[in-house]
């Protein structure tokens, strides 16, 4: 788990099978210390965790990745110059898997457009 350590969630907005979240990274966490000495990125993995972190919160469910037919990286986050970003997340709960449309942004910057199928961990 990232959160409350990697990023926090704050402003976060539930509705029915959405969130709308504020999310703030640790940008003195160990990850930037690899993730480049200097010139800290938000890694895309960790992009990808927090969404699945998200979508966990909002269904109490330990949830895995199975798919991401649609994953595009726009833009890099610097954590020093960019140290929150707007978490957008719609899912729908199908059969036991969510299809999950998130985006990252802040202000008119996107930096992750995602479409993902998760599903229960057994």
């Amino acid at each position: 788990m990232l959160s409350n350590d990697f990023f926090f969630l704050s402003a976060v907005q539930s509705a029915e099978a959405a969130v709308t979240a504020e999310v703030r990274f640790n940008a003195d966490h160990a990850i930037f210390q690899g993730h480049f000495p200097g010139q800290p990125v938000v890694p895309g993995v960790c992009m990808l965790q927090l969404i699945k972190e998200i979508v966990e919160q909002q269904t109490v469910k330990t949830l895995f990745m199975q798919e991401a037919p649609l994953c595009k990286f726009l833009s890099v986050i610097d954590p020093l110059k960019t140290p929150k970003v707007t978490a957008q997340v719609h899912y729908t709960n199908d059969e036991a898997r969510y299809q999950v449309n998130a985006t990252l942004s802040e202000g008119e910057t996107t930096f992750l457009k995602l479409k993902a199928v998760l599903v229960p961990e057994n």
